[in-house]
This record gives structure tokens, sequence and C-alpha cells, in this order.
């Protein structure tokens, strides 16, 4: 009963995946999304990225924890490239590519944010938070399959095309979340080649994957069913059956 799959970014640059986002300051970082996100917001290929004077390692990991954090960015290509200053060792420009043509994205977004818009309603302010994360978490396992053809991964094929992975559950469910004011993030596994989300409420952190609460029943994906056996549980709770987290 349980689903796994690992979230695959294939980079032109091996190292990235080992590099970490601590490297630069926090107001890099800040800088550095402020600068993706207007580069995506206007579909360019490029990104001067010269002026924060960081590695084209640690901008090309600034770029995909972007991505991470901003599931609605869900046609951006997380394939990168950074070319860099032979004699600072420094970033110059990053290149951006986009699954599709700016028309095309543009239906898909009128899609995605009209889904959301309908979701979101679900919930309103008179609730309180873990009421809102439980009907969310409904919501998904109610209407989302698990994709057993293992190729819908973003927001998108979890939120318009009502089927996906792990890494689709839990970027949908996070982006939902962060729409309607709780904090969520998204955390993997390598070791158990699996994603999920740690929401905040209350100033406590626990976790939630929506994708073991739907479990695959007698090899269907069609349970509606919600499962709570992964709903609001904190590290040790969910460590019985999770682990190795980032």
């Amino acid at each position: 009963m349980t689903k796994t799959l690992k979230s695959i970014f294939v980079l032109l640059i091996a190292v990235v995946a080992v590099c970490s986002v601590s490297a630069y300051a926090a107001e890099e970082n800040t800088a550095l999304d402020a600068a993706f996100e207007t580069a995506i917001a206007n579909y360019a290929t490029t990104v001067d990225v010269s002026e924060f004077n960081v590695t084209a390692n640690d901008a090309m990991t600034a770029f995909l924890a972007y991505l991470d954090k901003t599931p609605r960015n869900f046609f951006v290509s997380k394939t990168v490239d950074c070319a860099y200053s032979t004699s600072t060792n420094k970033a110059t420009k990053l290149t951006i590519t986009y699954v599709d043509s700016p028309e095309a994205i543009n239906a898909k977004l009128a899609a995605f944010d009209a889904e959301v818009a309908k979701i979101t309603a679900l919930v309103d302010g008179s609730m309180a938070a873990e009421e809102k994360a439980r009907i969310i978490h409904n919501y998904f396992i109610e209407n989302c399959s698990y994709d057993l053809s293992y190729t819908a991964r973003t927001a998108y094929d979890a939120i318009v095309n009502k089927t996906g992975v792990c890494q689709a559950y839990s970027s949908a469910y996070q982006h939902v979340m962060n729409a309607v004011g709780i904090p969520c993030t998204t955390v993997e596994s390598e070791a158990m080649n699996h994603s999920w989300n740690v929401i905040e409420v209350n100033g406590a952190a626990y976790h939630v994957d929506v994708t073991w609460d739907d479990p695959i029943v007698d090899g269907e994906n069609t349970n509606t069913i919600p499962f709570y056996d992964n709903f609001m549980k904190n590290d040790a709770e969910i460590s019985v059956d999770h682990y190795a987290w980032s």
C-alpha cells in the first residue's frame, strides 16, 4: 500500500547535486530568487547573475531551490546550465529552459489557477489551520489518482490532470497550502525515493504524506477514501516508516 517515486533532476553539470544552498548568504538567495522570478515571468531564457558574486554551482543550486519553492513554475525545466568566468570562477549567465511555448504555458497557467481557486474555496478564514490542512489533504485523495506510468511529476499534473506520483502530490499540496496561508514545504528522501510535505501549524512542524494516505489498493489507483496514517505527524511519529529526509 505504499507508493514511492524518486524526484529525478537531470543536470548538465553533475556536481550541482551535491552543492549546498547555504553556500551563499540569505540576502543573495533572496536577490537571486527575485532575478529568477522576473526572468520566468517574462519567459526569458537567460538570467544575468554576474552581480551576485556566486559560483556557477551555487547559482544553479539556488535556481533549483527556487523552483522547489514555487510549484506554479511547473513549466520550467529542472535541467539547468550556467556560464562562468574562467578568471574569477564566478557565475555570469544562467540558462532557463521551458517545457512548452509561452502561449501553451499561459493556457496551462489559466487552467491551473482556476483549479487552485476551486480548491482554496473549500476552506475559509473561520477554520483552524488543522481543519484547512485536512480538507485539502482529503481533496487530493478524493480527486487525484496515483500515476502508474510514473511520468506525471508536477503540481499541474495533480491539480489539473488529477493524477501524479509523489512529487506531483507533494508539489500540489505545497502550493495550495501556501495559497491558504499555511506554510508548507516539500521534503525528499533519496533513500526512500519519495517526497512529502511539512506544514507549520501554531508554530510547530508536522509531516503530511498525501501520497501514502491515498494508497494503491489491490493494485488499483482508484482509492478515494482518505487515510490519516501520515497526516500531521511529528518527526518521531513519521519516522516509523519515513527516514533520511532533507
